[in-house]
């Protein structure tokens, strides 16, 4: 005679699944509120994109669903209380960097609404977490039309992932030095997703999400866990202090993928031993993307991969015998070890690279670029304002550089910081040679020009081309 033992009835619980998802919204919430204010200390621009990318991502996610409720002729309302719109899209957002194009994340979302989760029945119904499915679209499809502008330079996971994920010792302290050092990192002082950068408040919010039970608190203490015992084998192994293993669960979204992510209920094992299961092999998935793939961070997809394989965990551990629990912790804990040694042999084998003192520097949002932070100090502008956005400028060229002869002088006219108008009043340098630069059609070239703006010189007229760049760059920053 076989004896089957399944689950028994529950005790009801007063926690409903619209009271874990405001939780979970009020969570969510308190990490965009910081990635806004970090927005902010950007510029006020990327702060109003950081609001506009939520907006978006909202109204494409709610579109989508009233499309889908007409379809399978529901009530609209009645799908927007149950299916709760609002977590996926903010999830999104929270996983892109905040000059990310408003067209980018409206497509990222439709497509993490309605193949993430609609077209598997809605919510509840879905076997990959909606929002990573449509952050991985947006990673592999739209990587070269993502940001508005190119105040992305090298972010801590890309800097890392470039030198392989890890390094020597000095190497890396470089790095980290050029990144703010280690508190930056923890506190998200440097430019990357929105949702990414802060890994204290993150680990503060997940642990407030668990003591009131809206996630699983095994899930992200597996997940990271795992990655910083295996990290920290890889810095003894390497001659690297303990800001190795807390530099690599602290980049690359670990932090936010861990609590945000990872702890979807719809999309993780049921059982306690299949979540701590699912957990240690998404860590192994993101070392092993990590420091084999081309993709720098790994998260995302190690997330997807898991995904996948949930309904098979749920079959290993669900519903089994009671002589079968000494079976199921063996299974746990030896998944767990098994995780930590391959991605400890995958660390130790790879070939180090190495970082530059100063190469990678973090993103200042108030340094100058373009025509600002070009160096024309030779050229010895000097201004004189006429009003009404006029202005006089004598600056040095070929003959007053190389003999001590007169300067060139300009009449330019800027309105709304930019250029309307250049004119050159009196020429200095070899005629035939010089003047091409002041020619009209030269100079008409310059109109509409701004501090911001990269602005070549002129080769075969060197001395003068500069002499006008210099004119043109002193009067911008009088104007300003």
């Amino acid at each position: 005679m076989e004896f089957i033992y399944k689950t028994t009835p529950m005790p009801r619980r007063p926690l409903t699944t619209s009271k874990i998802m405001l939780r979970l919204l009020a969570g969510l919430l308190v990490v965009y509120a910081y990635a806004l204010y970090q927005a902010y200390t950007f510029g006020s621009e990327y702060l109003i994109n950081g609001i506009l990318l939520l907006v978006v991502a909202e109204v494409v996610s709610y579109a989508c669903e009233a499309v889908y409720a007409l379809m399978t002729k529901q009530n609209i309302l009645e799908i927007f209380k149950t299916s709760f719109p609002y977590i996926t899209p903010l999830i999104l957002v929270l996983t892109v960097p905040v000059n990310t194009s408003l067209y980018v994340i409206g497509v990222g979302t439709f497509l993490a609404v309605v193949f993430g989760k609609l077209v598997f029945g809605g919510f509840g119904q879905n076997i990959f977490n909606p929002a990573a499915v449509g952050r991985a679209i947006i990673a592999t499809s739209f990587a070269g039309v993502v940001a508005l502008d190119a105040i992305t330079s090298p972010t801590l996971t890309t800097t890392l992932a470039n030198a392989g994920w890890v390094s020597d010792s000095a190497s890396f302290y470089y790095m980290l030095k050029d990144f703010g050092g280690l508190g930056s990192v923890l506190t998200g002082d440097y430019f990357a997703a929105m949702g990414e950068t802060n890994t204290l408040l993150i680990l503060v919010v997940g642990v407030l999400l668990s003591i009131f039970d809206v996630i699983d608190f095994r899930i992200p203490l597996t997940y990271l866990g795992v990655m910083f015992l295996g990290a920290t084998v890889i810095a003894l192994v390497s001659g690297l202090g303990i800001d190795y293993p807390i530099t690599f669960i602290s980049t690359g979204g670990a932090a936010f993928g861990a609590v945000f992510m990872l702890t979807d209920p719809v999309t993780n094992p049921q059982t306690r031993p299949g979540k701590i299961v699912f957990s240690a092999l998404a860590a192994l998935f993101t070392i092993a993307i990590r420091f084999l793939g081309n993709l720098p961070e790994g998260v995302i997809f190690s997330i997807l991969l898991v995904n996948m394989i949930s309904p098979v965990i749920n079959r290993i551990f669900a519903n089994k015998q009671v002589d079968s629990i000494k079976r199921n912790i063996i299974i746990t804990f030896a998944t767990i070890i098994v995780s930590i040694l391959i991605l400890v042999i995958i660390g130790t084998s790879v070939e180090k690279g190495t970082y530059k003192e100063n190469t990678f520097k973090k993103f200042d949002p108030n340094a100058e670029t373009g025509l600002a932070a070009d160096d024309y100090s030779s050229c010895k502008a000097k201004v004189t304002d006429l009003g009404d956005g006029k202005y006089h400028v004598t600056v040095r060229g070929f003959h007053a550089i190389e003999d001590g002869g007169p300067d060139n002088e300009f009449d330019i006219v800027v309105k709304d910081g930019k250029v309307v108008s250049v004119e050159c009043t009196v020429f200095s340098d070899t005629k035939g040679i010089g003047d091409a630069a002041i020619s009209e059609d030269a100079l008409s070239e310059l109109v509409g020009v701004d501090l911001s703006s990269e602005v070549d010189t002129m080769s075969g007229c060197t001395y003068t081309s500069r002499s006008v760049v210099a004119a043109i760059q002193a009067a911008l920053k009088e104007a300003r």
